[in-house]
């Protein structure tokens, strides 16, 4: 305290000193101050002079002793190094520990909270911006306790009430239980409001703080304060993270919008999917329906234009469905023990009727050691192949389309396949090879595009094929037709199964393979590569796929002639033969007589019918050999085969080739068998069923009724029909009434009134009420949404029927709940 001006009082007010100079209680005080000092100034002389004796003394001692007195200067010296190391050190660390948490005026060019505290739990200090941004003076924090402070900071009690300064008199003071309420809610809610308390006084998380500028988001993070070596306290750093806040809030929400789109789309797809199914179902069933009716030839053909047109429409909603389940990534795969080459066969002969219409080929290779089973998702494995083979056939317009599967590489329990689909089309332009496997994009966009479709295809195919593990690689040019390739690795389906030895892709070898009656076999077979190479003019990179030796020799020493003109069959139909150990060649029409009674003389003759006139061609061999011969048709040529058979063919093949009828024909023209079906008996009517079911079809539709009713009473059943879930409930309670029940019910699930789920819910339980016996339901639905499933409880239904309905699935479930097979698990 500083001592008051002359002419106040210590209070600071003016007065006016007495006149009279002889106050007794003045002189005394001038007469004690000189006193004082003299006895001060004596006694500060005398301790000079026994000071600067005793120096003197030792100094005089020292100069006797010269060895006492470098000791003491020794360690006088090492004292005053000590002590300015120990100094030092300290700075250092102060330093440090500065440049690592930063100083207590750190974040103020940033506007970040620095709030330092002893090891009590008392704040001791706070940068300028912790008290700026808060409202408050600086210093207003200092010896608060810091757990108090951290739940007032979390509920913005720090800036609303203010009344942590006393003297700030802009706001009223808030009442002191009103304060305590609040404190308590904080520190119980601490964690759920982004602040974590990790004990007494810690303060770390994601906050929000009313500030100045308004609310404000901080991140907190806490750091020991050290010094001497011992912590002395915590230093809290609270960082503005408002921007990277609000940049969350609005990736959340933008991720949030575009889920919703998503999510809003699929449903749209479903129900566009669901009301274009339904008439879908009446135009396709009543086809078939007519198709088992007499028709004329021109009559059958509008038929066979009308489904192949429905098909075509119901391909493009599967297209629709499934790309919108890739782009909500709901799309799985559902694995299971599959024969690729079934796959493949089956795919092979779906399409040729599309390939034949436009007059070009389709046919398929598989390697013969990929006859084992192996765990696939068989329907995706043929959506790829369909799309990849379908874009060919759609722009090829001579020529054909192949597939081929080569095994490539055999780990443990596993086997690698490269699947490669060609075809001698129009091709594609290097710089469109990306943009085509885009979604909705075409090979020659525009309005004036000379081939259809949605641009669907392709990018469903690729998107499927990675999710397989895979990727599909182009290699095309514009001419030059394309070439799609994929490598795919699948594990065996049965323990301890094996493939055949892998052969690593190399090129056909240039010299003989096996034993030397062989030789000529590998010929073949390197000629059937060169044959087939030549037919696809596009340059492929991909090395062409090694000539193994036979996997199996059941036509070891077998020579068979093979004529055929087919850019691709013949040479499948080659290798084919040389996979099971044959010597095979291939010949044209016009060297059919050197090649039989030449020196090399067939066992057998395969002629493809498309080669020329297959009777002509039979009368040329006949009149001089007697040689079995085959012959290749399609599909359309089979009212023929009674007159093939006359001529002297002794057995027929269907194009597309599966190996299995190849190696059949074969065997059975090497032993001289008889024509292998000649004349397929015409369908005949279904016969009755063993037990004949009483069905209840219930459907808001007249049509599907009608279709229903009419597939139904087809395959020798009773069946009662319902318009909705209500007069489904009352048809049941009839038949219940009369002692009797129904053994299936075939359940549409959207319906007026009442839908077929609460029906079906509402028929079991009115038959387990009464004692009856529960029927089979199955749900007929053209809802694709996976979310329809999930609102049905287990055992609710069955099974599943999607439309439109084939009647091959509605048969084939009749049967089955006639035979017992499909029952409801009660």
């Amino acid at each position: 305290m500083t001592a008051p001006h002359p002419g106040t009082d210590m209070t600071g007010q003016q007065h006016t000193p007495p006149d009279d100079a002889s106050s007794p209680r003045l002189s005394a005080g001038w007469l004690r101050l000189p006193r004082a000092r003299w006895r001060r100034a004596l006694f500060l002389a005398s301790a000079g002079l026994a000071l600067a004796a005793a120096a003197v003394t030792v100094l005089v001692s020292l100069a006797a002793s010269p060895l006492l007195l470098a000791v003491i200067a020794t360690v006088v010296f090492g004292g005053v190094l000590f002590e300015a190391g120990r100094r030092s050190a300290r700075r250092d660390l102060g330093r440090l520990y500065d440049a690592a948490v930063g100083s207590a005026d750190e974040g103020d060019g940033l506007g970040d909270l620095v709030i330092r505290r002893d090891a009590a739990g008392r704040i001791t200090s706070t940068n300028t911006a912790t008290t700026a941004r808060l409202g408050q003076s600086p210093g207003a924090f200092i010896g608060l306790d810091f757990s108090d402070f951290a739940a007032d900071l979390a509920t913005g009690e720090l800036f609303v009430a203010s009344d942590v300064v006393a003297h700030d008199v802009r706001r009223p003071r808030a009442d002191p239980w009103q304060q305590l309420r609040r404190r308590l809610t904080a520190l119980a809610a601490l964690s759920g409001q982004g602040v974590v308390r990790q004990g007494p006084g810690h303060l770390s998380g994601d906050v929000s703080i009313e500030t100045v500028d308004g609310p404000r988001w901080f991140s907190f993070s806490e750091a020991p304060i050290v010094e001497d070596g011992r912590v002395a306290g915590t230093r809290t750093l609270g960082r503005d993270i408002t921007e990277r806040k609000a940049i969350e809030a609005a990736l959340e929400k933008t991720r949030d919008e575009a889920e919703a789109a998503s999510a809003a789309k699929s449903r749209f797809l479903a129900v566009v999917s669901h009301e274009i199914r339904t008439p879908l179902n009446g135009i396709l069933g009543m086809t078939a329906l007519m198709q088992k009716t007499p028709l004329s030839a021109e009559q059958r053909t509008y038929a066979r234009a009308i489904e192949t047109s429905g098909e075509a429409l119901l391909t493009l909603i599967e297209d629709l469905l499934d790309f919108s389940k890739i782009e909500a990534g709901r799309l799985t795969l559902q694995p299971e023990p599959t024969s690729l080459a079934a796959v493949v066969e089956d795919l092979v002969e779906l399409m040729a009727p599309r390939a034949e219409m436009k007059g070009i080929e389709l046919a398929a290779y598989i390697d013969p050691r990929l006859d084992c089973l192996v765990h696939a998702d068989p329907i995706r494995v043929r959506q790829v192949l369909f799309n990849l083979a379908g874009n060919g056939i759609k722009f090829t317009a001579e020529g054909g389309v192949a597939i081929e599967l080569q095994i490539t590489e055999e780990g443990e329990g596993s086997v690698g396949v490269s699947f490669l689909v060609r075809d001698t089309g129009i091709g594609i332009a290097e710089t469109d090879q990306q943009r085509i496997f885009g979604e909705f994009e075409q090979a020659d966009p525009g309005p004036a595009r000379a081939h259809g479709g949605t641009g669907l295809g392709l990018a469903i195919a690729r998107e499927l094929t990675r999710l397989m593990g895979g990727d599909i690689r182009l290699v095309s040019a514009p001419g030059e037709g394309a070439s799609f390739s994929f490598a795919l690795r699948f594990p065996l389906a049965e323990a301890g199964a094996q493939a055949g030895p892998a052969v690593p892709p190399a090129t056909a070898p240039t010299g003989t393979v096996g034993e030397p009656e062989d030789s000529s076999g590998a010929v073949g077979a390197r000629a059937a590569f060169a044959l087939l190479a030549a037919s696809f003019s596009a340059k492929d990179s991909a090395p062409a796929p090694a000539v193994a030796p036979p996997v199996d020799r059941r036509f070891a020493g077998r020579r068979i002639l093979v004529v055929s003109h087919a850019l691709i069959e013949g040479p499948f139909l080659i290798r084919r033969l040389f996979d099971a150990g044959a010597d095979v060649t291939l010949a044209t029409q016009k060297d059919i007589e050197q090649e039989v009674v030449g020196s090399w003389q067939p066992d057998a003759v395969l002629i493809d019918a498309a080669a020329g006139d297959p009777l002509a061609v039979i009368e040329r061999i006949r009149a001089f050999s007697t040689t079995p011969v085959g012959v290749l048709i399609t599909a359309a040529e089979r009212p023929m085969l009674p007159e093939l058979q006359a001529a002297g063919y002794g057995a027929y093949l269907v194009k597309p080739v599966r190996a299995r009828s190849l190696s059949a024909v074969v065997e059975t023209l090497l032993g001289h068998g008889q024509f292998a079906a000649a004349a397929e008996p015409a369908p005949a009517d279904p016969l009755p069923p063993v037990h004949r079911l009483s069905v209840l079809l219930c459907d808001d539709n007249e049509i599907n009724l009608l279709l229903g009713r009419a597939l139904v009473e087809r395959a020798g059943h009773a069946v009662t029909l319902g318009a909705d879930g209500q007069k489904a409930l009352t048809a049941t309670a009839a038949m219940l009434s009369s002692g009797g029940s129904f053994d299936v019910v075939l359940m549409d699930l959207h319906m007026p009134e009442m839908d077929g789920i609460e029906a079906a819910r509402r028929m079991r339980a009115m038959i387990a009420d009464r004692g009856g016996r529960q029927p089979v339901i199955a749900a007929l639905t053209a809802d694709a949404l996976p979310e329809t499933r999930a609102r049905c409880e287990e055992g609710l239904f069955d099974a599943w029927l999607s439309k439109p309905l084939r009647p091959a699935d509605l048969e084939a479930l009749l049967d089955a709940s006639a035979s017992g097979e499909v029952a409801h698990a009660s």
